[in-house]
């Protein structure tokens, strides 16, 4: 089964953008994680374990570990490196864009249901194939 990582500390918005995915036609199963640490953490377990996510979605707001920190840790590591990971962030600065870089995307967040749809079927664009919504 398709698993996507969600960390947002927002949990508002992560409900938002899990349900949003759903309603796009994505199945998986989603973990909402709501700080960085513990998203780094969940991340070596689950490569430990050889069952890796499909997509992390990142927050830059994280407390403990940023989503930039994140993102570095995630790309220096060598099982979590080649994860699609897409930054989805309230902001959209340029300096924090270019500090993302290494992200297969950076998007802004929905601010209402039909901009959180599209953002969906944006994500779902990151997904392999078989994952995808048809």
């Amino acid at each position: 089964m398709t698993t996507i990582v969600i960390a947002e500390d927002n949990y508002s918005d992560a409900v938002l953008l899990r349900e949003a995915l759903r309603a796009s036609g994505v199945e998986a199963r989603y973990l909402v994680i709501e700080d960085g640490a513990l998203v780094m953490g969940r991340l070596q377990a689950l490569a430990a374990a050889r069952t890796l996510p499909d997509l992390i979605i990142l927050d830059l707001h994280l407390p403990h570990l940023d989503g930039i920190e994140l993102l570095q840790r995630i790309r220096t590591h060598a099982q979590l490196q080649g994860i699609h990971t897409v930054i989805v962030t309230a902001c959209g600065g340029n300096q924090e864009r270019s500090a993302c870089a290494a992200a297969d995307g950076y998007m802004l967040k929905g601010e209402d249901w039909d901009q959180s749809l599209k953002l969906a079927k944006a994500l779902a664009g990151f997904l392999p194939q078989a994952a995808a919504p048809g």
